[in-house]
């Protein structure tokens, strides 16, 4: 169990060693996933500015809490 707030880690049992092969191609899939994560991660900061610029030609607040706890909540809600 790691600090609050981790997802609880399964314990894996291995009957052999692991190969040199298959960490490395659990190491690329792991780089794969960090390149996609990175790609959605610049995709939602664009998305981000473009509504912070609307708002701001609406004359509307940058920040809404309603919206922020909203999508903490929906995000917690799908870790559950």
């Amino acid at each position: 169990s790691g600090p609050p707030g981790d997802a609880p880690r399964e314990r894996v049992v291995r009957s052999a060693p692991m190969s040199q092969d298959e960490v490395e191609r659990l190491r690329a899939e792991i780089d794969g996933i960090d390149d996609e994560l990175l790609a959605l991660l610049a995709r939602r900061i664009e998305v981000v500015r473009e509504l912070g610029r609307a708002k701001r030609r609406a004359g509307r607040p940058a920040v809404d809490p309603a919206r922020e706890r909203e999508i903490v909540e929906r995000l917690a809600a799908r870790q559950a």
